[in-house]
């Protein structure tokens, strides 16, 4: 008799802990459940980004006018009312062809929106930098700088002989 009490003590103690592992068993795949909801809501997430970006921003590829181009993205940006971080975060869907490969290459350089723009603009800008205008405004300048150092010059000479006459008068 004692055998079997003992053998059902050993069942009910066998039994206390599968009902343990169970539930430990049960809160894990809740938790794994839980982390997968969690991810797949991020996922959900990224995906609603990246189809809200390329459904209404236009992709920049090199060939089009540079300056156009960010100010139009700039103007969505506003529009959408995008933060720092979510422009960032959206660079590399709003850059397709030469444009992307050349962004692939420097993106460890890039931390921000504003260094993006930045390499965009250094890589694509045709622009041409009106020098002519400055060499000639400098010339200019120069000229100017000359007439009024001899014209002080001369009002130091003279305000010199003006002090030796006055000098020499007493």
């Amino acid at each position: 008799v004692t055998t079997e009490k003992n053998a059902g003590l050993e069942d009910d103690h066998v039994l206390c802990d599968n009902r343990q592992g169970t539930s430990a068993i049960t809160n894990l795949i809740h938790n794994q459940s839980h982390q997968k909801d969690h991810t797949s809501d991020e996922e959900g997430d990224d995906n609603l980004f990246d189809t809200f970006i390329c459904d209404n921003f236009i992709p920049f590829s090199g060939a089009e006018p540079i300056d156009q181009w960010l100010d139009e993205t700039d103007a969505l940006f506003h529009r959408f009312k995008l933060s720092r971080k979510l422009r960032f975060q959206a660079i590399p869907l709003l850059v397709q062809g030469d444009a992307k490969r050349k962004y692939i290459k420097n993106r460890h350089a890039i931390k921000s929106f504003d260094d993006f723009y930045e390499f965009i603009l250094t890589h694509f800008d045709s622009s041409p930098v009106t020098v002519s205008n400055s060499k000639s405004s400098q010339a200019d300048h120069k000229v100017e700088f000359t007439k009024d150092s001899v014209y002080i010059s001369n009002i130091t000479t003279d305000s010199q002989l003006n002090v030796a006459n006055t000098t020499g008068a007493t």
